[in-house]
């Protein structure tokens, strides 16, 4: 969501999330559909940095839900 925000401003972000498809839909499900979307807007050149950039965000540890434990990152 903020690298969303940051790309496309609080007024693009409002938009992505009522182009995705939202109902009975999980968290992550619509985290998903909300990226898919922002790449789906981008000319076909970026397509691909920005996928991975999204994925990046979607799948890092450090922006998980769960407990932090600081030994473990060293």
């Amino acid at each position: 969501m903020l690298a969303i925000t940051n790309q496309f401003g609080d007024g693009g972000l409002k938009k992505r999330y009522l182009a995705a498809p939202s109902e009975d839909m999980a968290e992550m499900d619509l985290l998903e559909a909300i990226a898919d979307e922002s790449v789906e807007r981008m000319p076909d050149r970026f397509k691909q940095g920005v996928q991975a950039r999204r994925d990046g965000f979607l799948q890092t540890d450090r922006l998980s839900d769960a407990a932090v434990d600081r030994e473990e990152w060293g």
